[in-house]
């Protein structure tokens, strides 16, 4: 049960932006792949971020919304593209379970990171080699009150840079977009 529960929190309370970083001579904007894919075939918008102060915006809003710093190294990861992503072991399990059970039956008094764990951190930034050309980028963060689908987390104007709309994007929409765009991000 305590297992499951586990589990069940890593995908509620896990939050994940993805987006990608040029690619060789290939800036995102120009990258036909990655608007048919994200974009539904340029009928919608891709927005280049400051790096930088999007994850300062989210650093804040973290620290705002528990009262701690933040202690990760970083909030962005880069995604890992490999051919194979080996199962999870029973060693792996068990470790997890033990630790769980020594923890339980006050034998240790603090958690550490295991097999388990490390597996599943790894899984939220593993992709199949077919994906590659994406050269993709994960902005992660937990949030231990709010559930999914939707998490907000306030930016700044400085945060956005470029805002780019589709090829395909409804031309009805455009100047609603534009003006929301400016009047929000001068």
């Amino acid at each position: 049960r305590e297992f499951k529960t586990y589990l069940q929190n890593l995908r509620e309370l896990s939050f994940v932006l993805s987006t990608s970083s040029t690619n060789g001579s290939v800036e995102p904007q120009d990258n036909l792949y990655m608007w048919g894919h994200y974009a539904q075939g340029h009928h919608g918008i891709a927005i280049e971020f400051d790096t930088q102060a999007l994850a300062n915006a989210v650093i804040a809003h973290h620290e705002a919304e528990t009262h701690v710093p933040f202690e990760e190294k970083s909030v962005w990861a880069k995604v890992e593209y490999t051919e194979r992503f080996a199962p999870i072991t029973a060693a792996q399990v068990f470790n997890f379970m033990k630790q769980e059970k020594q923890l339980e039956d006050k034998k240790i008094t603090a958690r550490r990171s295991t097999g388990l764990d490390v597996y599943y951190s790894r899984m939220s930034v593993i992709k199949s080699t077919v994906w590659e050309r994406e050269a993709e980028w994960r902005l992660m963060w937990r949030s231990t009150d709010t559930k999914p689908p939707v998490y907000k987390c306030p930016i700044g104007a400085d945060a956005i840079r470029r805002i780019f709309l589709g090829l395909n994007f409804p031309v009805a929409r455009t100047d609603e977009i534009v003006a929301s765009s400016r009047a929000t991000f001068p």
